[in-house]
């Protein structure tokens, strides 16, 4: 280090603490952001996983019952509805 810091003052003897802080703050950069990331990944997956818990169980509820209410097999289709083809519904 003490090697890059000399040469950091030969090459930009004006600028060289101000180039040496720039690099010290992009590391602490990178580094939160690794923090953030980890963090955004751990929250999003608690906050998924609750909702699997709390919201699927009443659709799958209210799915089961309407599937009970509907007649088994196929239905025919009225004559009213089946009588023009030139028409989508």
């Amino acid at each position: 280090m003490n090697y890059t810091f000399s040469q950091l003052v030969r090459v930009s003897p004006q600028h060289h603490r101000r180039l040496l802080w720039r690099a010290r703050l992009g590391r602490l950069w990178k580094g939160y952001l690794r923090l953030a990331i980890a963090l955004a990944g751990g929250i999003s997956w608690l906050i998924l996983t609750v909702l699997y818990f709390t919201l699927l169980p009443p659709f799958a509820y209210f799915a089961k019952r309407s599937a009970r209410q509907e007649p088994a097999g196929w239905r025919p289709v009225s004559a009213e509805r089946n009588a023009s083809l030139d028409r989508q519904y």
